[in-house]
Formats: structure tokens, C-alpha cells, sequence
């Protein structure tokens, strides 16, 4: 799939999902916004740690040959990126939920939707990098 589809693909689902949640809003239970940042952060932060054993064995098998063949076509910088890409909107996320989960009320409690169009942006890029992984994986031993 062209990259820029995926970009514009992406963009259209996190808008999506954004103003669909900021016109409902009001419809959403009090007691249940807290179990809602709760969920997304927890989801975020255990995405976010299944990213860093990847790359932890990513680095291990650095010294393949298949890995030095992707180093030096550019592939393997261009799948660290999309693997630190990944963490760290997953850790945005994950702090986003922590502040409204520890300030709740008021204007904070806005970081639903925003938290929840990055979740579903970061989803999209976590498929997409775990199939780049695994197009590595299954390709490891030729």
C-alpha cells in the first residue's frame, strides 16, 4: 500500500474517531470516563512495552545478514523508526490518560477524544510496524 495512502488512511480514521467522541461526549456517563482513561492508558502502556521487546529483538538479531543487507538499503532505520514512531505516541497516550485520570473535571476531561483519535492513529502504525517485523522475521533464515 502507497505510504502516503496509509498516511491519509490513518489521518481520516483519527479524525473520525476524534469528532465522533467530542459530539458524544455529553452522552457518556461521569462514572464511566474514569474507567475509559483507565483502559486507554492501560492499553497504551502494554502496546508501548510489546514495541520495546521488539526492538530488543530486533537488536539482537542485528548481526544478521539479513539485517546488514536491510542496513544498508536504508530498511532497517527506516523500521527502528517506525518501532521509536510507535513507543512514543503510545507513551503520549499513556501520559494523556494519566493527567485527566489525576485531575479529573473540567476541561482535562477533553483528552478523551485526543486520547482516543492517537490510540486509534497509534493502532494503525502498530499494525503496520508489527507487519514490517514480522516480513522479518519470516524472511530471517533465506
Amino acid at each position: 500500500m502507497n505510504n502516503y495512502f496509509k498516511h491519509f488512511l490513518s489521518l481520516i480514521l483519527t479524525t473520525a474517531i476524534i469528532i465522533l467522541i467530542y459530539c458524544n461526549y455529553e452522552t457518556i456517563p461521569e462514572e464511566n470516563i474514569t474507567s475509559i482513561f483507565s483502559g486507554l492508558a492501560n492499553n497504551a502502556i502494554t502496546l508501548a512495552s510489546i514495541l520495546v521487546a521488539t526492538l530488543a529483538i530486533l537488536l539482537s538479531i542485528s548481526g544478521s545478514r539479513l539485517v546488514k543487507k536491510m542496513s544498508k538499503t536504508g530498511h532497517f532505520k527506516n523500521l527502528l523508526k517506525s518501532i521509536l514512531s510507535c513507543i512514543i505516541l503510545f507513551i503520549i497516550v499513556y501520559i494523556c490518560c494519566t493527567v485527566a485520570l489525576y485531575f479529573p473535571g473540567g476541561e482535562v476531561q477533553l483528552l478523551l477524544p485526543i486520547a482516543s483519535g492517537l490510540l486509534a492513529y497509534s493502532l494503525f502504525w502498530f499494525i503496520n510496524t508489527c507487519y514490517k517485523f514480522y516480513q522479518v522475521l519470516t524472511h530471517l533464515h533465506d
